[in-house]
């Protein structure tokens, strides 16, 4: 998290700081703690998302439960997936533009956070290209579960917002 009186430097635009300050600070502005609230829901909808979209189709034929394997392109799973994706990819794309007001694109790379966010969105681009091997579409669904790891990220910066 940035400190409240970080210096701006002389060569990073106005523009580009706030909304640097607006997606790592929800209390920087009202706008910001609103977009943090929505951020959360959205993690936590694609969390959902991928559970119910892992649980095969299941149904009782002449008294005997046949399963089939779950459709990763089923509807409504894969539109929800791609809509939840959109939205962290934007979010993701913003923020390493704006990432020199605060220290830099070495320095955003090198945080875990950020790390965490681009692993949890990558696997859905990996799946759509088409990149297979044994297991590794597996691989890639295990590494989406990663996104549960970014509702711990937002929740620290919303606890700023309970307690103050």
């Amino acid at each position: 998290m940035i400190a409240k009186h970080a210096h701006m430097p002389n060569s990073v635009s106005k523009l580009q700081w706030k909304v640097w300050n607006f997606f790592e600070d929800p209390a920087s502005s009202r706008a910001a703690k609103h977009f943090s609230f929505f951020m959360m829901t959205t993690i936590i909808v694609s969390v959902l998302n991928f559970c119910f979209a892992s649980v095969p189709e299941c149904k009782y034929i002449d008294y005997a439960l046949l399963c089939r394997p779950h459709d990763d392109t089923a509807q409504p799973w894969f539109f929800i997936e791609a809509g939840c994706i959109m939205i962290f990819s934007v979010e993701f794309v913003l923020r390493l533009l704006c990432c020199p007001a605060a220290g830099g694109v070495l320095s955003f790379c090198r945080n875990p956070a950020n790390v965490i966010d681009l692993v949890a969105i990558m696997p859905w681009y990996i799946d759509r290209v088409g990149l297979e091997g044994p297991g590794f579409l597996s691989l890639l669904r295990i590494i989406r579960i990663t996104r549960i790891a970014r509702i711990f990220k937002m929740s620290k910066n919303m606890q700023v917002e309970w307690v103050g």
